[in-house]
């Protein structure tokens, strides 16, 4: 009994628990991200052309530390945006998702630093949160996991082979 009268003890849609929080959706996002840059480097399968060195010198590396060091300032900072955007209303996380596979998709130009796959990763999983927030996905939501997936993909793809 509250002090009204009986409480109803139903859960509401806005109230569901959250199962995969926004550092482990960047976390899967810097995964592919390094494992793609990984794969391209020892399967010889990156276009690059500073990746073959002179006869004298030592093979030279894709992955080097600063973009391993950029990739996780982009987790960082979608992680504080996801996190923001989950702790607002439930109606708007289509919105912030659909502004993060944007940033996805423009950051393509630096798919060398893990953007469009970190930040992609992060749209998705925000935008599919939307469903299980409120009971139905939006339009938005379904744009911004169409765009954050093609964001993700051809980045990895951009990764292996550029």
């Amino acid at each position: 009994m509250g002090t009204f009268g009986p409480v109803a003890t139903t859960r509401q849609p806005g109230a569901a628990r959250i199962t995969r929080p926004p550092v482990v959706w960047a976390s899967v996002g810097l995964a592919v991200y390094v494992l793609a840059m990984v794969v391209g480097e020892v399967f010889d399968l990156n276009t690059d052309d500073h990746t073959t060195a002179a006869p004298h010198e030592p093979p030279v590396q894709a992955l080097h530390l600063p973009e391993i060091g950029i990739g996780l300032v982009a987790a960082a900072i979608v992680v504080l945006v996801a996190s923001r955007a989950l702790s607002g209303p439930p109606a708007g996380t289509d919105r912030w998702a659909l502004g993060l596979a944007t940033l996805a998709a423009a950051s393509f130009p630096i798919f060398w630093a893990g953007w469009p796959i970190i930040v992609g990763a992060v749209a998705i999983g925000l935008a599919l949160t939307q469903r299980r927030r409120l009971g139905s996905a939006s339009g938005l939501s379904v744009a911004a996991i169409v765009l954050g997936s093609a964001a993700f993909l051809a980045g990895t793809a951009a990764c292996v082979f550029g």
